[in-house]
């Protein structure tokens, strides 16, 4: 059962027991109500009853106005209820007193007393005819109106439809505003599931302009909360991600690609070659008399040494072109679309460049170096190990010929296994 059909139930529920609630509570009051007036009112009816019949009955030879009169001023200071007189004068019908004269009809069909009107307007009659000297010159109808009580339970019913009403209608405003409110943090909380964290300014800004301190900004306190935790989380993990990437496809001293990585991306290369007739070539550099380097300076000195030449490798190269640490102090470099005399010339610069630098010692002084290299290229047919292997060759050459110089795989008959370094 979703949200929504919940609290359109809760609501339903509420709002019948209110209602049952005040209804019992009204007729309550009502008939409590009646029980304790109605006795006191019949006291007070019955005595004023007798006091004005009395008056109308007395055998005075009074004129009959004086009586009228008398009679009136009596029933006016009585509270309890008003009174009609008729009198019957040359023909003519005159009505006084002060109840509504409109009452007339409905009270002249009482001959002595008892309760006429409707359900809405009930009251209660006493009829005296208005004697002088025997003769009836007219009625005195005493009249006790009762919409008092009918008028009371019409009012609580009144209160009881409004209160719920109102109170309904507060409620399903507030619960729109929930319901909306709620269904824009599932949305928000959706798309905070998928890793989309565009929106997080907008639940923000609803917390800080939010005017009600409940359980739904409590709610919202706690995804956020939640969302900014995992964000953290997530922009942790891909730091951590891209850390272990970076050290399993790079070398950590020189930050070049790692031998790994290297073959990689060269079989890639192979395979485009292989399907487009595409040229490229490899090239290994060689430090010229590393392991003398770590005997004098030691190996501190040697790394700096390794991170000097791998900085001049890879700044000197276009985008394209991949270099990384073979192992040890050789470099290895891949040229994509590059034939053998092009590969030659780009080591050869290379070269140089090392032979001109120079690596400035963190006790004075600065270190000369030179590289030697060997340069291969794909042929048709030819496997990466055999290329691997051609460059290590001429790589050997390059060294045995007295090192700092490049020879190009080719160019020359290969040698029977490696030289010293």
């Amino acid at each position: 059962m979703s949200l929504k059909t919940r609290l359109a139930l809760y609501v339903a529920v509420a709002f019948t027991a209110l209602v049952s609630a005040y209804l019992l509570l009204a007729l309550f009051y009502v008939t409590h109500r009646t029980q304790k007036e109605l006795p006191k009112s019949f006291e007070e009816l019955e005595r004023s009853v007798r006091e004005t019949r009395r008056l109308v009955e007395e055998p005075l030879p009074i004129d009959p106005l004086e009586r009228e009169k008398r009679v009136f001023e009596h029933v006016k200071r009585e509270r309890s209820m008003k009174m009609l007189v008729v009198i019957y004068e040359k023909g003519k019908i005159k009505v006084e007193g002060d109840a509504d004269p409109s009452l007339l009809p409905v009270v002249a069909g009482v001959e002595r007393y008892g309760l006429t009107g409707s359900l809405i307007r009930p009251v209660f009659v006493f009829h005296f005819p208005l004697k002088v000297e025997g003769r009836q010159v007219g009625d005195v109808y005493l009249i006790k109106e009762v919409r008092y009580e009918l008028a009371l339970l019409v009012g609580y019913l009144f209160l009881v439809a409004l209160v719920p009403v109102v109170n309904l209608v507060v409620s399903v405003r507030f619960l729109k505003e929930v319901i909306k409110e709620v269904a824009q943090l599932k949305k928000l909380a959706a798309e905070f599931g998928e890793g989309k964290f565009d929106r997080i300014e907008e639940l923000r800004k609803s917390i800080e302009t939010s005017k009600r301190k409940d359980e739904l900004f409590e709610l919202k306190l706690a995804i956020l909360k939640m969302v900014e935790n995992l964000s953290q989380l997530i922009a942790k993990t891909e730091r951590e991600k891209s850390l272990y990437e970076s050290l399993a496809l790079t070398d950590p001293l020189t930050g070049l690609y790692n031998r790994r990585m290297f073959l990689e991306l060269a079989r890639k290369e192979l395979s485009k070659a292989q399907r487009y007739g595409e040229p490229f070539s490899v090239v290994i550099f060689d430090i010229d008399h590393f392991k003398k380097i770590n005997d004098t300076y030691g190996h501190d000195v040697g790394d700096l040494a390794l991170k000097h030449v791998a900085q001049l490798l890879k700044s000197n190269v276009r985008a394209a072109d991949v270099v990384a640490r073979w192992g040890g102090e050789e470099f290895v470099l891949l040229l994509p679309k590059t034939g053998p005399e092009e590969a030659y010339r780009v080591a050869e610069k290379l070269r140089k460049l090392v032979e001109r630098s120079w690596l400035e010692l963190p006790g004075g002084g600065r270190l000369k170096m030179t590289v030697s290299g060997g340069v291969s290229s794909y042929r048709e047919g030819v496997t990466l190990d055999e290329l691997f292997k051609e460059a290590d060759e001429a790589l050997y050459r390059a060294k045995r010929m007295g090192r700092n110089r490049v020879e190009l795989y080719g160019a020359f008959s290969p040698l029977k296994g490696p030289e010293g370094s």
